[in-house]
């Protein structure tokens, strides 16, 4: 089972509190979700809030009309797995990357 990484601040993720196996950047949030279309709908939400409009399906207008496109529910965010002792989560290996936002 996996988990995803959203790129949501803490403070507006809906995701459940992870514990890592390596230390984790400081300022990133901690918590993850059980799917990546969890994850866009954080994120989304987050957007929302910070005064975007949602044009499309992920398209997103910001407050100084230019467009942002985040890619699609099913590939979205940073993609962990679970460690050797089962209990912590590690990041993969493939080459993907996530925006935190502060």
């Amino acid at each position: 089972m996996r988990k995803y990484f959203c790129g949501t601040p803490e403070s507006f993720c809906s995701g459940a509190k992870t514990a890592f196996s390596t230390p984790w950047p400081i300022g990133a949030s901690q918590k993850t979700h059980g799917s990546a279309n969890q994850a866009f709908k954080c994120y989304a939400s987050y957007l929302l809030g910070q005064g975007y409009k949602k044009v499309g399906s992920r398209e997103f207008e910001t407050p100084d009309g230019s467009i942002l496109v985040l890619t699609k529910k099913v590939r979205f965010g940073a993609s962990l797995r679970f460690g050797k002792e089962g209990n912590r989560v590690m990041g993969t290996q493939r080459h993907n990357g996530i925006i935190v936002s502060k």
